[in-house]
């Protein structure tokens, strides 16, 4: 019995190797056109006499292919004493699920997806040998992010065994981070930010091309060395607090100019006031272009 829960161990693993996305199940029929008929048989013979990584006597944490998750979710039998069949394929089913988490992420194109700490809840089926089919599956409303939490079902004698999975999923990647702490206001140059491998579990929606910053204005004060969330940036107005500006004011055929200050931000049509600098009046007018103001007489 014992080598034959380490074949469907090792059918398991393959599974993780061979399924296409992480809710397809794999079926021992799909093993034996991926793998060939004798793929089994070897397992077995493994089992018996031993090979590096996968020895009688080797617990399922050292198991070669079984990832750190794997090894923690396997239970006893992970700190060199021999382990039982049911805790290596837990250890199996573990791998299953984090291919799984990595295959469905909305992430994996835009960093590295590290799986950690799976955990499988419940009773693994009590006969190995008679499993035809894994598939994971996730609620819709997954981020595949932080706490990830799963269904494993694991086909078994003609019936389905449901199996509750979870995972910590982390995001790296190399992004956009400030050189020096840029208070709320500045207006960002290529000179200000570098880029740094980084983890962005928490906030994934973060800039990535320095390119992309230059001339753009910081929202909020944009800490050293942390990534710069898309939110916390913003185009730099056509008019901003401050800033001396032009006023324009017709009538008829004549126009006259003065400058001002600008008492806030404005975009291209909207209101501003503006202190006229050399009366010091406050005149209300709208932006019509960069730093130009036009005023109604």
């Amino acid at each position: 019995m014992g080598t034959v829960r380490v074949a469907m161990c090792v059918a398991v693993f393959l599974m993780a190797a061979t399924r296409a996305s992480g809710d397809q199940g794999v079926t021992g029929a799909c093993l034996e056109q991926v793998c060939g008929p004798s793929s089994l048989a070897t397992a077995v013979d493994a089992g018996r006499h031993g090979v590096p990584g996968m020895g009688s006597g080797t617990s399922p944490g050292a198991a070669r292919g079984v990832p750190p998750a794997a090894r923690r979710a396997a239970g006893p039998g992970t700190d060199g004493e021999s382990a039982p069949g049911g805790d290596t394929l837990t250890a199996g089913l573990s791998s299953v699920f984090a291919h799984a988490v990595k295959q469905r992420s909305p992430w994996k194109d835009a960093g590295t997806v590290e799986v950690m700490d799976v955990r499988i809840y419940g009773d693994c089926p009590p006969d190995p040998a008679a499993m035809d089919r894994v598939e994971a599956t996730f609620s819709p409303g997954e981020d595949f992010l932080g706490l990830v939490r799963g269904t494993l079902s694991v086909g078994h004698a003609g019936k389905a065994v449901r199996l509750a999975a979870s995972a910590r999923v982390r995001l790296l990647a190399r992004v956009c981070v400030p050189k020096r702490d840029l208070r709320a206001g500045t207006v960002i140059s290529g000179e200000d930010i570098e880029t740094a491998v980084a983890d962005i579990t928490r906030e994934p929606r973060v800039c990535r091309d320095p390119g992309e910053l230059a001339g753009k204005r910081a929202r909020v004060t944009l800490r050293k060395g942390a990534p710069v969330v898309l939110s916390h940036i913003e185009t730099r107005p056509e008019v901003c607090s401050g800033d001396t500006v032009t006023v324009v004011a017709k009538a008829g055929g004549v126009e006259v100019e003065a400058k001002g200050v600008a008492v806030r931000d404005a975009r291209t049509g909207q209101s501003v006031k503006v202190k006229n600098l050399a009366s010091g009046r406050l005149v209300v007018g709208t932006v019509i272009a960069q730093d130009l103001v036009e005023v109604g007489l």
